[in-house]
């Protein structure tokens, strides 16, 4: 083999080389050999409400379904702070309320808070981490509505109940009344009256429903409710005076004492049993006064 027909093999074979690994580096560097790369392996969101609301005291839960998480974490955080609630189903959160609850089936990283409270309200992102950026933000919504006011009257005097309805972000636009699931109408000829107090700052709408010279049939189960449709109850019970003093008179007559009549039945009768069965006198009469004392301290 002459030197000029070594010189064309050896280029060949160089050339070779050369496409040989050019198509490798095409190879590697293709959709195919990272999947992470690939469209069909790239990870989206599973529709899941994005606005959810609760009651102050309830678990609220946040959810978020994750396609094609592979290798990544989910991880919660509250877009208002900078520091993350919780890294896959660790809770790096100090607070104990909130703990991460995992549905593989759903594909589901669902943020919980116990005990949630007015101060948790706020958006929350539920983000996969990666060199891209998918996130997904929950808007969750807090209200707390309160009750106040009379429980026992007496016919003729005026009930008055207090409804506070507080927002996550504003106060509700208004507050209706209820009385045994029938809506109360203000008025000057039913004796109901409503007033009104918007709080910007403490985004709270406070709500006062006086009922003037109550009547029997005014008792009931009253209800205010707010138009985010959380609400509040209170059981008022209207007595009637007769009766109630007739019922005092008839506790009260129910005190012995030492120096009544009764009491003197009583303590002869008492006497008369424990001749029978062997007591003293003394231990009758030391019986009968601590009966007397129980008495006393009950029906006084």
């Amino acid at each position: 083999m002459t030197a000029e027909c070594y010189l064309e093999l050896k280029l060949l074979s160089v050339a070779f080389i050369g496409l040989f690994l050019s198509l490798l580096l095409g190879f590697l560097t293709s959709t195919s050999a990272f999947p992470e790369d690939d469209s069909t392996k790239i990870p989206f969101f599973n529709p899941r409400p994005t606005n959810v609301s609760y009651n102050t005291g309830e678990t609220a839960v946040l959810s978020c379904s994750v396609m094609n998480v592979d290798a990544r974490y989910v991880v919660w955080r509250r877009t208002s702070e900078p520091n993350p609630i919780s890294f896959g189903e660790y809770i790096y959160s100090p607070d104990p309320r909130f703990n991460v609850s995992r549905n593989p089936r759903r594909h589901e990283w669902n943020l919980r808070i116990r005990d949630v409270q007015l101060t948790d309200g706020g958006v929350y992102e539920c983000a996969i981490s990666s060199r891209k950026k998918y996130i997904r933000h929950v808007l969750l919504r807090v209200y707390a509505v309160s009750m106040t006011g009379s429980k026992f009257v007496t016919k003729g005097e005026t009930i008055s109940l207090q409804c506070n309805a507080t927002g996550s972000y504003h106060a509700p636009d208004d507050i209706d009344w209820f009385k045994d699931g029938n809506k109360l109408i203000p008025s000057v000829t039913n004796n109901i009256k409503v007033n009104t107090e918007l709080k910007y700052e403490d985004r709270t709408l406070t709500s006062m429903l006086v009922v003037k010279h109550s009547k029997l049939e005014d008792a009931g189960i009253y209800v205010c409710r707010s138009t985010d449709l959380e609400i509040a109850s209170n059981h008022v019970h209207v007595l009637d005076e007769g009766e109630s003093r007739h019922n005092v008179k008839r506790v009260s007559g129910m005190k012995l004492s030492l120096h009544s009549p009764l009491a003197c039945l009583v303590l002869v009768f008492l006497v008369i049993v424990g001749c029978i069965i062997g007591l003293s006198i003394h231990a009758v009469i030391c019986f009968y006064i601590s009966i007397d004392k129980i008495f006393s301290f009950f029906f006084a």
